[in-house]
């Protein structure tokens, strides 16, 4: 996102999603000014974990159903992979 955007950025987000208008996006807002957010990679293999973190991740938060737990069996399949 360009900094220059952000004075937009809270607006549009609630625009779009109303459902966020309650939300505190200023701490995103403040992030983002601070330089936190930002797309890197965290692993010598970045596509194979992300392969392998995206669906666990889409199984949470979606999902409902899915236990925390695993995020164990995912960090095992992100580490084999890493080999």
């Amino acid at each position: 996102m360009r900094f220059s955007a952000l004075a937009e950025w809270k607006k549009t987000v609630t625009t779009k999603h109303p459902m966020l208008a309650e939300a505190n996006a200023d701490v995103a807002l403040e992030a983002m000014e601070m330089g936190y957010p930002q797309d890197r990679g965290f692993f010598k293999k970045q596509l194979a974990a992300r392969d392998v973190i995206a669906p666990a991740l889409i199984k949470l938060y979606r999902d409902g159903n899915t236990p925390i737990s695993i995020l164990k069996e995912v960090a095992e399949q992100v580490t084999a992979a890493q080999r």
